[in-house]
């Protein structure tokens, strides 16, 4: 039985399975993420024609704008905290604040492509309930490679398990750990820029 005491090559092997697995997991996670936002949003559309029997479209049109904003947040904020600065960057771009468009943003804009005013509420509304297409079709590949990576992990990890000398268990537990030791460092590098970027940058 040889020594459990890791040379450099394992120790560099064991980084950058935990670093695949780490990506793996992030990017599972953003996808499934994703696909909880889009049927989220989906159900927004029966909510609001609820709200249209009780409430003036306007009214609708703008809580409907509040709560697709609010879904955006929450799923950032249970995605990776690097993701969701990428995220906020972009909207700030596009619509001027981290969060999302505002009802009078979006009620200018249906003007300047010629919609009726009397139609704006309608179709925001609609907008509100309806996810991004590319963006889901994208994130349902990412989820994909996610997996692909994960598995990929599981199959490097089993094969060492089977190919080594040394005690199985033994080689088992140091993977566990490695892994283990890979997603916790990785979690907290991404919190520790995560927060830095707000607290220098933003």
């Amino acid at each position: 039985m040889k020594s459990e005491t890791l040379s450099g090559k394992q120790l560099l092997y064991l980084i950058i399975q935990g670093f695949i697995a780490y990506v793996g997991i992030v990017l599972w996670h953003e996808g499934t993420l994703r696909s909880e936002y889009e049927a989220n949003v989906a159900a927004l559309y029966e909510k609001s024609v609820q709200k249209l029997t009780q409430e003036s479209p306007e009214a609708v049109a703008r809580w409907a704008v509040l709560e697709r904003n609010y879904l955006k947040q929450l799923t950032r904020d249970k995605g990776n905290p690097i993701n969701k600065i990428s995220a906020e960057n972009r909207n700030r771009e596009k619509y001027g604040n981290p969060i999302g468009p505002t009802y009078e943003f979006l009620t200018a804009e249906l003007l300047k492509k010629g919609i009726p005013a009397d139609m704006t509420d309608q179709q925001i509304i609609s907008s509100a309930a309806t996810s991004n297409e590319s963006i889901n079709q994208r994130m349902n590949q990412v989820a994909i490679i996610g997996i692909s990576l994960c598995l990929f992990y599981v199959a490097i990890t089993a094969i060492k398990v089977f190919v080594s000398h040394e005690d199985k268990v033994a080689v088992l537990k140091r993977e566990f750990i490695g892994l283990m030791a890979s997603l916790a460092s990785g979690t907290l590098i991404s919190q520790v820029l995560a927060n830095a970027y707000y607290f220098f940058i933003d």
